[in-house]
């Protein structure tokens, strides 16, 4: 199994929160749908998309590519993939391409991730109905049981970038699909999609996307049999279409064994290597692949600008920890505590957030109590150190790995905190629905994945701070 951790820049997912293989995710049409290879159906009524001039034209991005010309062309290096034929099951019984997408196979034939020819077609609009279960204060997105994991990207000055919707198409979880939207207006920019094979074998391959402050990332590995090779891609989202001008940053000498999360902002890509006890990087410029062994294994992996940090579940004395791989590759412990969990870090931009849990070194029992402290942005320990302050003693009775911040406000699936006050409220239930992974905040509601649902509930009101 595997999940994707990241926060801010990168998403925050908790260590417990696992995604299905080959990227959980859903779609807008109906799932398996089979077309013929040389026309794609937008399903929308529009003209159907022909897909043999929308690959000479791509055809020819690539020739102008190897001429120089990258930052117009596309791709800047060669395909990954140099071998004679595919594995198998690739050659036969393939779930091959889906409606208003086009398969992008230049980097690697055998890992395909198809693009969204044109995303206002491809992806389903965002719109809030009342929740189907009747809570009060709940509306929820049409659709949204499909919604397995979620990201809002945020820049360094605080404002929200994207929205990052993984949907599951099938129920196998072999069809997926990754739509991203501009959260000012919620309209679509971009989506991936990716086949893991056909109905009864898996690809030997995975395609994982996510967002930055501007940008996306595709990530495309290979993890059974001998290994093809692995590539990352990055581009604007709302290029992400029939000719994406990706920019390979990444290729075969990436190592990526025991991968269990990453994410990526503007300028890192972050790896949570958990197999391994380990966190891994690549800059966005080209630079090589860094990693560096965690005492106590990877929890929880988060990347901001050109920082990545993973949480230690039991860090060096059975209490977890928060490390830092910095752009030179240097490891360092960020934050730690001799008698508390320290988790749950986040971003909402300017500060950083994080939670420090009193009780039990077994970070699965019942805990007493959760402090939560915030400092300027750093990825300086001396300078976290001397910069933090204590927000909120909140009584919480677990380990919170996964969390958001914005504006502000910091949020577990159990409490939102305002960093001004030190005021904090429940994260309220929504009827049946429980949360899974609280998404977004504000001081009116909370934005979060639902068992069987994607919906936004309302707070109500904040007590008094102190």
């Amino acid at each position: 199994m595997t999940h994707l951790g990241a926060a801010g820049a990168l998403w925050a997912m908790s260590a417990m929160l696992l995604l299905c293989q080959c990227g959980c995710g859903g779609g807008s049409a109906a799932p398996g749908a089979h077309v013929d290879a040389s026309v794609r159906d937008s399903g929308s009524g529009e003209a159907d998309i022909d897909a043999t001039e929308a690959d000479a034209r791509l055809d020819a991005t690539f020739d102008a590519a190897s001429d120089g010309e990258p930052e117009e062309a596309g791709f800047d290096g060669p395909p990954i993939y140099t071998g004679d034929a595919c594995p198998p099951p690739l050659d036969a019984g393939i779930i091959s391409d889906y409606p208003g997408f086009r398969r992008l196979t230049e980097l690697d034939p055998c890992c395909a991730s198809d693009v969204a020819i044109d995303p206002a077609q491809a992806e389903p609009p965002i719109a809030w109905v009342p929740c189907v279960n009747g809570a009060a204060g709940c509306t929820e997105m049409p659709g949204g049981d499909s919604v397995d994991l979620a990201q809002v990207s945020v820049a360094p000055d605080g404002t929200p970038g994207y929205l990052l919707l993984y949907r599951r198409l099938s129920a196998n979880g072999l069809e997926n699909e990754a739509d991203i939207y501009a959260f000012s207006t919620l309209t679509p920019q971009a989506a991936t999609w990716f086949s893991g094979g056909s109905t009864t074998s898996m690809l030997p391959c995975e395609t994982l996307t996510a967002v930055g402050e501007t940008s996306a990332t595709v990530l495309g590995f290979d993890y059974i049999g001998a290994p093809v090779g692995s590539y990352l891609m990055n581009g604007p989202p709302s290029s992400f279409s029939a000719v994406p001008p990706f920019v390979q940053v990444a290729s075969t000498d990436l190592t990526l064994d025991g991968l269990q999360g990453w994410g990526s902002s503007d300028t890192t890509i972050g790896f949570d290597l958990s197999f391994g006890g380990a966190l891994g990087r690549v800059s966005m410029d080209g630079g090589g692949f860094a990693s560096g062994a965690v005492p106590g294994g990877v929890g929880f992996t988060f990347a901001s600008r050109a920082d990545v940090f993973g949480v230690s579940s039991l860090g060096t004395a059975g209490w977890g920890q928060i490390y830092v791989l910095q752009p030179d590759g240097t490891l360092t412990l960020f934050r730690s505590n001799p008698n508390a969990h320290v988790t749950g870090i986040a971003t909402d931009g300017p500060n950083l957030y994080w939670a420090e849990t009193y009780g039990s070194t077994n970070n699965n029992a019942l805990q007493t109590d959760s402090q939560i402290w915030t400092a300027p942005y750093t990825d300086d320990p001396t300078v976290l150190a001397a910069t933090a302050r204590q927000v909120a003693d909140i009584p919480n009775t677990y380990v919170p790995y996964q969390a958001v911040a914005f504006g502000g406000l910091y949020a577990t699936i159990a409490y939102a905190v305002r960093s001004s006050d030190g005021a904090f409220v429940p994260v309220p239930t929504a009827g049946n629905y429980q949360i899974r992974q609280v998404v977004y905040v504000t001081e009116s509601d909370v934005w979060a994945i639902m068992y069987g649902a994607f919906a936004r509930v309302q707070i109500g009101q904040w007590p008094d701070g102190g």
